[in-house]
């Protein structure tokens, strides 16, 4: 029996500022438990060009996967603290349900997300986060936890001065594994 087998879903709400459900879903997968956020594309004009960007389907909503609904305070707190220590708002705000009951997917509702959810959206500009010069902390992979100076950033990668064994070494790290520092 696998693992996804023995989670429910539950809806959690977030602070209504533009796209920080995707912020939210990435927060919730670092720390090891399964989110979706279902969107599509939609086209915007940005300086007089036509640019595609992923729009969620349920602003201020993301779909997290819990063994059981009180590994939310557990969550919610986790993700809340990592973002006041950057200067941001808390992103979580609650579940959604009946009451006090959180309401729970059904597997049809549950496979409909999924079908609109990705493993990692294609379009999150964090170009605009990083530039050249900026700190940032690896919060992924084999180089987690490490600091360093951002080099070049690409659309789909960070190239970054980490110190490693007390030197400076160049790592490419893939930017869903990169915060600001």
């Amino acid at each position: 029996m696998s693992a996804e087998n023995n989670i429910s879903w539950y809806v959690a709400r977030t602070i209504p500022v533009s796209r920080i459900e995707f912020s939210v879903r990435h927060a919730i997968t670092q720390r090891e438990r399964p989110a979706m956020v279902p969107f599509g594309e939609d086209w915007i004009v940005r300086r007089g060009r036509k640019t595609q960007v992923k729009v969620p389907f349920f602003p201020c909503y993301v779909f997290v996967g819990l063994r059981h609904q009180d590994e939310f305070h557990w969550l919610k707190a986790e993700v809340n603290d990592a973002a006041e220590r950057s200067g941001k708002r808390p992103p979580l705000q609650c579940l959604i349900g009946y009451g006090r009951q959180p309401a729970t997917l059904t597997q049809n509702q549950a496979d409909f997300v999924r079908t609109f959810s990705r493993e990692t959206p294609t379009e999150i500009s964090l170009r605009k986060s990083f530039r050249q010069g900026s700190k940032i902390v690896v919060t992924d992979g084999p180089f987690r936890g490490f600091k360093g100076t951002v080099d070049s950033v690409t659309r789909k990668s960070v190239k970054a001065m980490l110190e490693i064994f007390g030197t400076m070494r160049p790592v490419e790290i893939e930017n869903a594994g990169v915060e600001a520092a």
